[in-house]
C-alpha cells in the first residue's frame, strides 16, 4: 500500500513558513520587552534570532514554563531575576499566538490542486484508497477535501458533515484519499467532551486551551498537549 507523509516541506510551496523561518522580521519587531528573552534563547540554541529553529525555542521553553507552574517552580520563580518567571510564559504564548497567524491563512485552491493531483493520480487514488498522514496542521488538508469533491473522489478526515469526530468513517472506501493528522489542526477545538473541526483556522481568544493541536518543539504526551 501507498501512503502519503507529508511534514512542513509540504506546505511551503504555499507559503508557510518552514520551522526554520518562522521568526519573521514582523514577530521579532513586535517582541518588545520579550526581545533580550528572545535573544538570549536564539544564542542558546546556537542561531541568530532571524533563524533560530522554532521547534528548538518550544522544545527548551515549554518544559521551563510547566516547571514555573508546579510549587517549587513558583518557589523559584520569586528569584529569578529580569523578571523571566512572567516573560517566558508570555513569550511562549506569542509563539503559540504567531501559529494561527502565519498557518492559519487558507492556501489557493488552484495550488493544491496542482501540487497534489499529480501525486494521487500517480498513486492510482481513483483505483484505491490512499492515506494521507501529516504534521501539519495548516487548512491545506480542508482544501484537499474539496479537491476530491470537484473530482468527485471520496475524501474522510475523521469527522462527519456536522464537524463531529466519527472516526467510523475510516476504512470505508475503496478509492480516494483518507487524512489523519498526527497533531491535530488549527481547526480541532474541544467542546464539552466532544472534539469538533470548525473548519476555521483563526483563535478563539480567551479559550486558547481549548484549541487542539500539538505546536512546534512539543515532543511529550499528547494527551498533555
Amino acid at each position: 500500500m501507498a501512503v502519503l507523509f507529508t511534514g512542513a516541506g509540504a506546505s511551503k510551496p504555499f507559503g508557510y513558513p518552514t520551522t526554520k523561518e518562522f521568526f519573521t522580521q514582523e514577530f521579532r519587531g513586535n517582541l518588545g520587552e520579550l526581545n533580550n528573552l528572545f535573544g538570549w534563547v536564539a544564542n542558546f540554541c546556537g542561531s541568530q534570532p532571524e533563524t533560530v529553529d522554532v521547534e528548538a525555542v518550544l522544545a527548551l521553553l515549554e518544559p521551563i514554563q510547566d516547571f514555573l507552574q508546579t510549587p517549587a517552580g513558583s518557589f523559584l520563580a520569586q528569584r529569578i531575576d529580569d523578571n523571566w518567571a512572567q516573560a517566558i510564559p508570555q513569550l511562549v504564548q506569542r509563539v503559540k499566538d504567531a501559529c494561527f497567524s502565519q498557518y492559519g491563512t487558507p492556501p489557493k485552491l488552484e495550488d493544491v490542486h496542482r501540487i497534489y493531483e499529480p501525486q494521487l493520480e500517480n498513486l492510482f487514488w481513483k483505483r484505491s484508497c490512499i492515506p494521507l498522514f501529516t504534521t501539519n496542521y495548516d487548512p491545506v488538508t480542508d482544501y484537499l477535501l474539496k479537491f476530491a469533491d470537484k473530482r468527485g473522489m471520496p475524501a474522510f478526515d475523521g469527522f462527519n458533515s456536522r464537524g463531529e469526530w466519527d472516526p467510523s468513517g475510516y476504512g470505508k472506501e475503496k478509492s480516494g484519499l483518507e487524512i489523519y493528522h498526527l497533531h491535530g489542526s488549527l481547526s480541532w477545538f474541544r467542546d464539552g467532551e466532544a472534539v469538533k473541526n470548525l473548519r476555521v483556522h483563526g483563535q478563539i481568544k480567551g479559550r486558547e486551551s481549548d484549541h487542539l493541536l500539538i505546536y512546534p518543539g512539543f515532543k511529550g504526551n499528547a494527551e498533555d498537549a
